[in-house]
């Protein structure tokens, strides 16, 4: 079940499938199940779409659920399980329509139902009476003070005539005055003096043996690493960690290579540079430059890079060539693999930008952003340097197209990657058999607030079925559940 609520004066529990949709009723006696709403029971009128929360309200002998599929909120009648319109677009009007509502209770003293509407960072009142919305508190009502990020679950507090209510995005519990909306802490998880701000996020790599992220801040020229658990932050490397031997300049993209304690950064510069972390010190040093091993090949306006395992080297897209390098590991000789007369003109780059390595069909798979609509991924194979168009406009069909895929990460126990669109404000999931695409999370889809602003980095965790996207222009890192496409901060 979804939720659930104790209906207590016919001592029954009433639990909120949205599996079929059904509002079910669990004798407390005998534990015998009965369906008291569904699309059939007591009739066909009013159904549920995709229900989410319910709350009691006793006053009216009657259930409320709200349903994120009809932005709306139902009335069950508790004793015949009929459905009706409480609140809607259209009911009794379009003011302050209902959005993403994860969470519903009744305050009964003041005769309303406090949804959490996650989407626009703010709680409704709505008239048990007429259905009418207002807003009891947002980011203006009554002013910006402690304002929410992404509220999700609320609890009506009435000695303390407040309302409780868990936000997702402050990992904290807040506490919203029922007479003017105000919002205080009651408790967070994050220090009142946040160390390690980020200014201008770039890329994130995922060191799962611990438990953390490891993000790059180009303004700040550092390496930061941030603990999944806690969201507590420390600096790995910067240009006074441990010492300003070969400093940062305008660190970006970042690979984990964890069994040899180091990962790989992507340095724009200038100069451009690929530069070595010791993990358990912070220490850097050049792995490739402008002049080493040697100038031949320089890096030019490198993007992206990722670990060829196999061959023992890193791939670097260069937009500007454009074209596909590799640098050795061992020495940081630089080589080209693919550009548009290498191995031949087929498929041609126009602006490679985010790679991923396809190990099960020995190939990279790299975003390619080009203007309007004729943005693609394309497929190099990483021995030939071959070119294939994997998805595009209209490949394999004209279903949510690309704009400008900027980043990817592959998910190879589930055959897809996630790719983030920076104009299309999405992460989509991109089938590696077919090229098909489908929207996992963004503005015009389940989400809810914290919208993709710039996304410059993304790394998968297959373990909890998680995409962390840098998010540049609002200086965070968002955490995004690839089963539901929901988005919180876990760091800004």
């Amino acid at each position: 079940g979804r939720d659930m609520v104790l209906d207590a004066a016919r001592d029954r529990l009433l639990v909120l499938t949205s599996s079929p949709p059904a509002v079910i009723a669990v004798d407390l006696a005998t534990g015998a199940r009965s369906i008291l709403s569904n699309e059939t029971t007591p009739d066909a009128s009013n159904p549920f779409q995709n229900p989410w929360a319910m709350a009691l309200d006793t006053d009216n002998d009657r259930a409320l659920v709200t349903d994120v599929a009809n932005d709306a909120v139902y009335a069950v009648d508790l004793a015949t399980g009929a459905r009706s319109i409480l609140s809607d677009g259209t009911t009794p009007n379009g003011d302050n329509p209902l959005s993403f509502a994860p969470s519903i209770a009744v305050d009964a003293a003041n005769g309303r139902a406090l949804v959490t509407q996650s989407s626009e960072r703010s709680v409704y009142a709505i008239d048990l009476t007429t259905g009418a919305r207002t807003v009891l508190s947002d980011s203006a009502t009554p002013d910006s003070v402690n304002a929410f990020s992404y509220p999700w679950a609320l609890a009506v507090d009435d000695a303390q005539e407040r309302l409780l209510v868990v936000d997702q995005g402050l990992r904290a519990l807040l506490a919203v005055d029922l007479a003017t909306g105000a919002r205080s802490f009651v408790s967070t998880d994050e220090p009142e003096d946040a160390v390690h701000p980020l200014a201008e996020p770039a890329g994130i790599a995922l060191d799962a043996a611990n438990d953390r992220v490891l993000v790059t801040d180009r303004e700040a020229a550092v390496l930061v690493a941030v603990d999944l658990a806690t969201a507590e932050r420390s600096i790995v490397s910067g240009n006074t960690t441990p010492n300003a031997t070969d400093p940062f300049a305008t660190p970006g993209a970042v690979r984990l290579d964890a069994a040899a304690d180091r990962a790989f950064v992507l340095d724009s510069g200038p100069p451009a540079a690929i530069l070595t972390v010791t993990l358990s010190t912070g220490s850097r040093s050049v792995l490739t430059d402008s002049t080493t091993p040697d100038a031949s090949l320089p890096l030019s306006t490198p993007f992206d890079i990722e670990i060829d395992w196999q061959r023992n080297r890193l791939l670097v897209t260069e937009p500007d060539g454009p074209a596909l390098m590799t640098v050795d590991l061992t020495t940081g000789a630089r080589a080209l693999l693919s550009n548009n007369g290498n191995p031949d003109a087929q498929n041609p780059f126009t602006q490679p930008l985010g790679i991923a390595i396809d190990a099960a069909r020995n190939r990279a798979i790299v975003a390619d952003s080009q203007s309007s609509h004729l943005s693609s991924i394309l497929a190099v194979d990483l021995d030939t340097g071959a070119r294939t168009l994997l998805s595009d406009a209209e490949t394999p069909d004209t279903g949510s197209i690309f704009t400008d895929p900027f980043v990817l990460a592959v998910d190879a126990d589930n055959d897809r990657a996630f790719v983030a669109d920076v104009l299309r404000r999405q992460l989509l999931e991109l089938d590696l058999t077919t090229g098909g695409r489908a929207v996992v999370s963004g503005d015009h889809g389940l989400g809810g607030n914290d919208p993709f602003d710039y996304p410059t980095g993304i790394a998968y965790d297959a373990v909890r079925e998680v995409a962390y996207v840098v998010n540049r222009n609002a200086a965070a890192v968002l955490a995004v559940d690839v089963r539901t496409g929901q988005r919180v901060y876990v760091l800004r």
